[in-house]
Parts: C-alpha cells; structure tokens; sequence
C-alpha cells in the first residue's frame, strides 16, 4: 500500500468516525428524555417516604412512591399500621388518553383500575361506572391534594346513584424522616 493510499484510508475513517460522533451527539441534544413532559411529571408532589394518618390522628400506615421505568411510572407500596394488609399501585400518564391512570392491586384481591388528570393542586382519578348489586350505578373517586405544607391529603369516595356519597379513607400524608438523615451511626 502506497503512502498516500494510507493517508486516504486514515483521513476517511476519521471522517466517518467525526461523521458518527457528532450524528450521535446531535441526537442525544435534540431528543428529550421520555416521560419528561409536564403531564408526566404532574403527580411527581406523591413521590416519597410518607407516614399516613387518620383524620382522628391515629396512624393509618406507611407508604412509599418511587419513580420506575426512567420516571416514566410511579410505584406506590403501602402497608398498614394495624394489618398485614399491604398493596401496591402503578401510575403512569397515558399520552393516548391524555390522562392519568393507576392499577391498584392489594393482598386481599382488591383491584382498582381509574384514570382522571391533575386540576390545580389536586390529582383525580376515578373508575369507571358499574352497576352495584341494586342495579344502581357506582364510581370509586381518589383525590390526592398536594399542600402548602409540603404534606399530601388523600380522600376516597364511593359514589352510588340514588344515595349519599360515602367516604372510605381520608389520610394525611407527612414526609417521613430518614432513618439516618446525617449518615451518622
């Protein structure tokens, strides 16, 4: 091989190489992260270490939210204070829907499948409508209310066509202290 077909040779493979980097580093600039959008992001107030409490102040039980999948999906595992009653959630924003949506899945069968959207300082969700054993339409409603006070309200309603809406959990939730905030032993 000729010396200047060498210098051909290293000239187009530093070509090709600049080529690749910089169509690489192009890419990575202009291509946001998935699920970084602000309706992706609406229910990033949930996200923590929370101790739950009644509204007589009794401590209902413990729950922690974390961001899975990259941050395109919240994962909820709560525990009660009082049972081995436990449950997981799995939350998402659903571009198609444009909506929230939560599976809710417990140790005790319960399932619960809603979507709603955040208004202000709240998130709702709800189920769908299904008629109850008397025939009348019913609708499990969830309300999560981010605080001034960096606390979170959570209310679950069940609302029945024909009856007075009744409220199945009303708990505060206070951020947690880490177990060892300073790394001290």
């Amino acid at each position: 091989m000729t010396n200047s077909s060498k210098a051909f040779y290293v000239v187009l493979i530093s070509a090709l190489s600049c080529s690749v980097f910089s169509t690489g580093f192009a890419q990575q600039a202009v291509t946001p992260p998935a699920c970084s959008s602000d309706n992706h992001r609406a229910f990033d107030f949930w996200l923590g270490e929370w101790q739950v409490s009644l509204a007589d102040g009794t401590t209902a039980g413990a729950n922690t939210l974390t961001t899975i999948e990259g941050g395109c999906a919240i994962k909820e595992e709560w525990r009660s204070a009082t049972s081995s009653f436990t449950g997981t959630s799995y939350n998402f924003y659903d571009p198609t829907r444009e909506q929230w949506r939560q599976l809710w899945l417990d140790n005790q069968g319960g399932v619960l499948d809603m979507a709603g959207s955040r208004k202000g300082k709240q998130m709702i969700m709800r189920t769908e409508s299904q008629p109850n054993a008397d025939g009348h339409a019913t609708y499990h409603q969830i309300t999560w209310t981010a605080n001034d006070d960096d606390t979170v309200r959570q209310v679950w309603e069940t609302f029945t066509q024909g009856q007075a809406t009744v409220t199945v959990f009303d708990g505060l939730y206070v951020r947690a202290e880490p177990a060892n905030p300073k790394g001290e032993p």
